[in-house]
């Protein structure tokens, strides 16, 4: 097992899997914004090797409490590949996130999960995360 913090080499890598956690494929537009944003810090990515593989990975934003006056950290997409799940790759990773959100002293880790994925709400509710909060989008874009 190999956790780290993707780095601007690992970046084929790192778009193949987040194309096959999306089930899309990315315009070089596209893959130029992420490399943008990557670049400017606007996002962080922590993977699960193994070996030199990328077989798992968290994309995380940071993002601040102002009623604990204190920073939080996002997750915005936890993807495993279908053949390694139930092999405890995605406990290890988001066990390892949570870790290093304690280390790097943030008050809480929010995320969401579609309403229709009963396998992510199952492998969440291991964690006695406080789901009272309702979660809103607006497009935009």
């Amino acid at each position: 097992m190999n956790i780290k913090k993707i780095e601007k080499g690992d970046f084929l890598q790192f778009f193949k899997l987040l194309e096959e956690a999306n089930d899309t494929q990315f315009d070089i537009h596209h893959r130029q914004r992420l490399l943008g944003a990557f670049e400017k810090c606007t996002y962080s990515v922590f993977g699960y090797f193994d070996k030199d593989e990328l077989i798992a990975l968290i994309v995380t934003l940071d993002s601040f409490s102002t009623t604990q006056a204190k920073r939080t950290l996002y997750v915005e997409e936890f993807y495993v590949v279908p053949s390694e799940r139930g092999r405890g790759v995605g406990k290890t990773l988001f066990d390892w996130v949570i870790e290093y959100a304690k280390v790097e002293k943030y008050c809480r880790i929010e995320w969401r999960t579609s309403r229709d994925n009963a396998d992510a709400q199952k492998f969440y509710s291991k964690y006695s995360a406080d789901t009272e909060w309702k979660y809103y989008v607006l497009n935009i874009d």
